[in-house]
């Protein structure tokens, strides 16, 4: 390791840096954040069912109801159906 001081980093450089790597972020991936978020622009309430739409893609039905129980039995806990 080289002795001496050691040089800061210059402050536009750090700039760049972050301008360049922000950049490489596809416009789709940050709006896709946003929603999943929960943050959005529209204020009808067309999107805000985003957030649970995106997360139930691709788990099949029967799996909650396999997990329910599953975490029930874990805790030994009584799950009631609703009529």
């Amino acid at each position: 390791m080289p002795a001496g001081k050691k040089k800061h980093l210059m402050y536009n450089m750090l700039l760049c840096w972050i301008k360049e790597s922000c950049a490489e972020i596809p416009a789709e991936m940050v709006q896709k954040s946003f929603k999943i978020c929960d943050i959005s622009n529209v204020l009808d309430g067309t999107e805000d069912d985003a957030l649970y739409a995106e997360q139930m893609d691709g788990i099949p039905e029967a799996w909650d109801d396999e997990a329910e129980d599953e975490t029930a039995h874990k805790f030994k806990v009584d799950i009631k159906e609703e009529d």
